[in-house]
């Protein structure tokens, strides 16, 4: 399926657009780890993801591409998540 204007496989999202997508999948932030990361973690499933904290830039296309493997979703779900559909 391809949506309008999305014919990259690759997505550059703002990090704070990325924790809004995961918190809306049940995540919730668990802590900040001794590094530059926070953990978001899903209560039913026990499941752990990563976030970097990078203050004013887009996550890269591979970060965001491993954060949708690893919560199960693909690009056009996340597409739709960003555009209200």
């Amino acid at each position: 399926m391809e949506i309008k204007g999305y014919k990259s496989n690759r997505i550059r999202i703002s990090r704070r657009e990325l924790i809004q997508y995961i918190e809306s999948l049940g995540y919730t932030f668990e802590r900040q780890s001794k590094t530059k990361h926070e953990i978001y973690k899903h209560y039913k499933t026990n499941k752990c993801i990563p976030v970097s904290i990078t203050k004013g830039r887009d996550v890269s296309p591979g970060i965001v591409s491993a954060i949708l493997k690893e919560t199960g979703t693909n690009r056009i779900d996340l597409i739709k998540f960003l555009h209200g559909l």
